[in-house]
């Protein structure tokens, strides 16, 4: 199990130095010009930062890596493949904050592999795109959730694609 989760956060770390974006205008993004997967993605990713912020609070390590980690993983994925897999077919912003997310919420579990990838790789993209992150990613502070109006819609949106491609999974390999 151990050799299992080294190798994901290996897998993890390569893929944030590929994905991390970086000498780009962020900081004017516009939530409005979303398509329909960073709308679902933004929203799962306030939905898993409730989870696991309720999850801290109650001191249930176990949920905190279900959702932080392997649930983080799964929507990556997803988004992914939706997107086509194509390099640049994300959004940057959404991207950026996914990669933030994800470490400052894993931060308590493994804090030395969150502040190694947070200084080497996310620091540097975000300066080179006009953003001043703090050095440590303790200091970066807790995420936030923006829960908007359409949340259920989107959540349940979600929920349906996910069926749908565990259905056609299922009927592939019959």
């Amino acid at each position: 199990v151990a050799n299992a989760a080294i190798l994901k956060l290996f897998v993890l770390e390569g893929w944030i130095k590929t994905n991390a974006v970086s000498d780009t205008d962020i900081a004017n993004h516009d939530e409005t010009s979303y398509n329909l997967w960073d709308r679902i993605v933004a929203n799962e990713l306030n939905q898993i930062i409730e989870k696991v912020t309720a999850a801290y609070d109650d001191m249930k390590f176990k949920q905190v890596i279900k959702f932080a980690f392997n649930e983080m993983l799964s929507l990556k994925e997803n988004w992914l493949i939706a997107q086509g897999n194509k390099p640049g077919c994300t959004n940057p912003h959404l991207m950026n904050r996914f990669i933030e997310v994800m470490l400052v919420m894993l931060n308590p579990i493994v804090p030395h592999y969150c502040q190694h990838v947070w200084q080497s790789i996310m620091v540097p993209a975000l300066k080179s795109c006009g953003q001043s992150p703090a050095e440590l990613i303790v200091e970066q502070g807790w995420p936030s959730a923006k829960i908007g109006a359409d949340s259920v819609v989107l959540a349940a949106q979600y929920g349906y694609l996910q069926n749908v491609k565990h259905e056609i999974r299922v009927n592939h390999t019959k």
